[in-house]
C-alpha cells in the first residue's frame, strides 16, 4: 500500500498553492512524508481492526478479524505479536467453533508460517501444514484458491529448508496447472530461488529475470513484491560476479522509502550496496556506507543479504 503514497504527484485547484505545498514537503523530504502518511493509515487500520475484534458478538467473525490482525503483523515481520493474535484466533476456532469453520485451517497455516520464519525445524511446522491441507481439500476441494495457497506454502517451505526432492515436483505441477496468476508467479519465483540454492546460476538468472519483468507488468516497478523479486535477481547476478548488474537491481532507495532509514530491510539493501561497491574497487563509496552500519544491526541473516 505504501506505493500509493506519492505526495510529489499531488494536484491543487489553484496552481500556486501546489508550489507552496510542495516546497514545504521538500523541506521534510517526500520519502519521509510518504512514510509518515502510510504510518498514520496503518495505525488507523490497526485501530479499526481492533474495534472489529472488540465489537464482534459472532465468534466466527471475531476469529476472522483476529486472523486478519495476525496476518497484518506477520507482513510487518512482527512475529511475536502476530502469534498472539493467531493463537487467540485458533483458540476460538478450535475450542468454541470445534474446528468446523473452513477458515480454521487458514489460521493453522499462518501459525505454521510463523514457526517457519522463526526457524523452527521442519518436523514442527510441516505436520501442521499437512493437516491443514488435508482438511482444506476435504472441506473446499483440491482446486480452491485457499487449498492451492496452502499446497504452495508447503512446497515453498520445503525448498527453502533444502528439501528439493520433496518440494520441486509439486511446485512444477503448480506451474503447469494453476490458473491463479499471482500464485503461478510465486511458484515461478520459488523455482528460481531453488535454482539459486542449487547453484544453477545461469538458469536461476533467466528464471528470476522473467519473474521480475512479470512482476513489473503485474504490480508495477515500485511494488514491494517487485522489489523483493529484484533482490533475488540481484543475488543471481552477484553469485556470477556480475556486480554492475547486481548493483542496478539492489534498489536501496526503495527500501529506504518503504521502511525508513533505520529498518532492517534498508540496512540489508545498504550493506549489499556497500559490499558491491567494495568488489568493484570503489573503496571510498563502500567505506562511507559501512561507517553508517550500526553494530549488531540484524538478529538473523536475511535471505536477500549477500554479506
Amino acid at each position: 500500500m505504501a506505493r500509493a503514497f506519492k505526495s510529489e504527484h499531488l494536484t491543487t485547484v489553484v496552481a500556486s498553492d501546489r508550489d507552496k505545498i510542495v516546497a514545504l514537503m521538500q523541506a521534510v523530504s517526500f520519502a519521509d512524508l510518504n512514510r509518515k502518511m502510510f504510518a498514520q493509515l496503518e495505525q488507523w487500520m490497526l485501530r479499526t481492526l481492533q474495534t472489529q475484534v472488540d465489537g464482534s458478538s459472532d465468534l466466527a467473525q471475531k476469529a476472522r478479524w483476529l486472523y486478519v490482525l495476525g496476518s497484518l503483523f506477520f507482513g510487518k515481520k512482527e512475529y511475536a505479536t502476530s502469534k498472539q493474535y493467531i493463537d487467540e484466533s485458533l483458540r476460538i476456532y478450535h475450542n468454541e467453533l470445534h474446528s468446523q469453520d473452513a477458515d480454521t485451517w487458514k489460521a493453522v497455516g499462518r501459525m505454521a508460517g510463523i514457526l517457519f520464519v522463526t526457524e523452527k525445524p521442519r518436523n514442527v511446522w510441516e505436520p501442521i501444514l499437512q493437516e491443514a491441507l488435508a482438511l482444506q481439500i476435504a472441506m473446499l476441494g483440491r482446486h480452491h484458491p485457499t487449498t492451492l495457497e496452502t499446497r504452495f506454502a508447503i512446497r515453498y517451505m520445503q525448498i527453502i529448508s533444502g528439501g528439493f526432492d520433496d518440494g520441486l515436483p509439486l511446485l512444477y505441477h503448480c506451474l503447469d496447472t494453476c490458473q491463479v496468476q499471482g500464485l503461478v508467479l510465486a511458484a515461478k519465483v520459488a523455482s528460481g530461488q531453488c535454482l539459486l540454492l542449487q547453484r544453477k546460476l545461469t538458469h536461476a538468472e533467466a528464471c528470476l529475470r522473467e519473474c521480475w519483468e512479470w512482476s513489473c507488468r503485474l504490480d508495477g516497478h515500485d511494488h514491494f513484491n517487485t522489489q523483493i523479486n529484484a533482490s533475488y535477481l540481484m543475488m543471481a547476478y552477484f553469485k556470477q560476479g556480475k556486480f554492475k548488474d547486481a548493483t542496478r537491481m539492489n534498489q536501496e532507495g526503495y527500501a529506504s522509502r518503504m521502511f525508513g532509514p533505520d529498518h532492517q530491510e534498508t540496512w540489508t539493501a545498504r550493506s549489499n550496496m556497500g559490499y558491491l561497491q567494495l568488489l568493484m574497487g570503489k573503496i571510498d563509496g563502500a567505506k562511507q556506507i559501512f561507517e553508517l552500519q550500526p553494530l549488531g544491526w540484524v538478529k538473523r541473516r536475511p535471505v536477500n543479504s549477500i554479506v
